[in-house]
């Protein structure tokens, strides 16, 4: 099963995605910290093999995420367009979700957003990919105009910009995921068209 984290994105699409590859879905709704919670403390963990959280607005939110996926051992991908709801959004996703990410899906943008740093070109789209991995996600797929990168275990894969939009894409990497498959050919394949 692959717990969709609603976030800020409408989840009906992803769970058709899921359930036509065979993956059953299940919504956690974000709304209060306290709800988000109790959701997860009604999780069974044995029944979860992946997460994908969506985009997140507050920090309460990722702690209360963090504190959870720090207790299971499952893939978890993140979609992260950063919302500039709360100003200690991005500290908080660094400090608590990223090391328990498996795979992040951002665009370059929002990498310099998260991490602070400009993107110009692919040399910073490379130190994007070697920071997250510093800060432990194992795999990193970055999109800019021209091209994407799949940053996995230290090595660049450079692709052909794919007209996946990101969303799909991390849904479609975390029900690969969740069915068994490494995270790099998780997350190339889930470019394909």
């Amino acid at each position: 099963m692959v717990v969709l984290i609603a976030g800020l994105h409408d989840t009906a699409a992803d769970v058709q995605m899921l359930e036509a590859m065979g993956v059953e879905a299940r919504v956690v709704p974000v709304g209060l910290a306290g709800d988000l919670k109790t959701a997860l403390d009604n999780l069974d963990p044995a029944s979860v093999d992946a997460f994908r959280i969506g985009p997140l607005d507050h920090p309460d939110i990722v702690e209360i995420l963090g504190d959870f996926l720090g207790r299971i051992r499952v893939p978890v991908v993140l979609q992260v367009p950063l919302s500039h709801a709360h100003p200690e959004l991005g500290d908080a996703i660094r400090d608590r979700l990223l090391p328990r990410t498996t795979l992040i899906a951002s665009t370059d943008g929002e990498a310099s957003v998260l991490l602070g740093v400009p993107m110009q070109d692919r040399v910073d789209m490379r130190r994007a990919g070697r920071t997250l991995a510093h800060l432990g996600v194992r795999a990193a797929l970055i999109r800019s105009a021209a091209d994407d990168l799949l940053w996995v275990e230290n090595r660049d894969y450079w692709l052909p910009a794919s007209s996946m939009p990101l969303a799909v894409a991390a849904v479609r990497a975390a029900g690969r995921m969740a069915q068994g498959e490494p995270v790099s050919e998780a997350a190339r394949k889930s470019l394909q068209d």
